[in-house]
């Protein structure tokens, strides 16, 4: 894949969504201590099963508390449907690189194809003319027609008052 050419990144978005899914990583971590109390069991649904299969009861939150993991199932049942533990690292203590990459991206703006040519000839140009000697780039305006041209005459003044090229 050929290297693309940014036009723009929007830092304070990206920043922004950031630090909102590190807002969340204390949240992910209550999740997945609580979710240690539930078995293995990895959504809501299984938990419900979990815990009613236990106690025998219908409902799993008078099960939880007969278990004594009112707390657990309280954290599960708050953040279960909420966090996404892909979006952090294995250890949770971050924000998975991926992750951090994928929203990069999403809020980079990037020339096309016919831009960024576009892009390389004008800085190929400039680099051209700024080799010229001094003298010589004075010499090179613009008309009122938008069109670079180069004033003969006053080169020749430049080069009269002391060879000033």
């Amino acid at each position: 894949m050929k290297k693309r050419r940014l036009r723009s990144f929007n830092d304070a978005n990206f920043k922004k969504q950031v630090e909102a899914i590190k807002k969340e990583l204390p949240n992910a971590m209550k999740l997945k201590k609580g979710l240690v109390a539930f078995a293995g069991c990895n959504n809501l649904d299984e938990i419900n099963e979990y815990l009613n299969g236990k106690t025998g009861f219908l409902n799993a939150t008078m099960s939880a508390s007969a278990l004594g993991l009112d707390m657990q199932y309280f954290i599960v049942t708050s953040y279960i449907n909420k966090i996404d533990f892909s979006l952090y690292n294995k250890s949770l203590t971050d924000v998975a690189t991926d992750v951090i990459e994928r929203v990069r991206e999403e809020n980079s703006t990037y020339y096309n194809e016919e831009e960024t040519q576009l892009l390389v000839k004008a800085e190929k140009i400039t680099k051209t003319l700024n080799e010229l000697p001094v003298g010589l780039r004075q010499s090179v305006f613009l008309n009122s027609y938008k069109e670079f041209v180069f004033d003969e005459r006053k080169f020749n003044y430049l080069l009269q008052m002391d060879g000033r090229i």
